[in-house]
């Protein structure tokens, strides 16, 4: 007895799906299954921040491991820099 119930409500919620949709407007078919364009929606902004995440990730490789405190040659002394510019701007008023 209640095996026949359930399959009638199962099949209720079924009509009631069918109508819902035919109600709705549109839908697209999509292997064979009705898609409501705003769940297509929904998941055309999800793939494209995954791949925006994904993408923004990156190699671990790529990045330049220098140290904090290290210096190269490209470096600027800006305390040297300083004290030549006030020597240089002394001597020239004098």
């Amino acid at each position: 007895m209640l095996g026949s119930h359930s399959s009638t409500v199962v099949l209720l919620l079924q009509q009631q799906r069918q109508q819902d949709i035919q109600t709705m407007g549109s839908a697209y078919t999509i292997f064979g299954k009705q898609v409501q364009p705003h769940i297509l929606a929904l998941f055309t902004l999800g793939s494209i921040a995954g791949i925006g995440v994904l993408a923004s990730r990156g190699d671990k490789k790529d990045q330049a491991h220098t140290p904090a405190n290290g210096s190269t040659s490209d470096d600027i002394n800006v305390e040297q820099a300083i004290s030549d510019f006030v020597q240089q701007e002394s001597q020239d008023k004098k």
